[in-house]
């Protein structure tokens, strides 16, 4: 699942740097020793390019990335993905932009995770 996870991360925050892709995979716990062995961050990077150097772009379209997010938010790592996308005050406003187009359409994953 660490492939989904990073990948549903980058859509809930709409893309960001390979150092925080890495930092995110650390603190969920996907890849062990990310920052000092370049693995799935710097893998994501070349097959997702965000536009830029050093970017990551979030999986496209939109709704096949929210899909991906919905299905790892119902997950046992979900709380730590959407607790990294809304603890950082860079990535909020895309979080809540991407949680309001998803509610209607992934409602029962919205209850499980408020549940835990």
């Amino acid at each position: 699942d660490d492939w989904a996870d990073a990948m549903a991360w980058l859509a809930l925050v709409q893309g960001a740097t390979v150092a925080q892709l890495g930092a995110a995979l650390q603190r969920i716990g996907a890849v062990a020793g990310a920052a000092s062995v370049p693995g799935l961050e710097l893998w994501l990077s070349q097959v997702y390019p965000g536009g830029a150097p050093g970017l990551v772009a979030p999986l496209q379209p939109d709704l096949l990335g929210e899909a991906l997010i919905a299905q790892q938010l119902g997950k046992e790592r979900g709380k730590c993905i959407m607790d990294l996308g809304l603890k950082d005050e860079s990535y909020v406003q895309s979080v809540l932009t991407v949680l309001t187009r998803m509610k209607l359409a992934h409602a029962a994953n919205f209850r499980s995770l408020a549940a835990d």
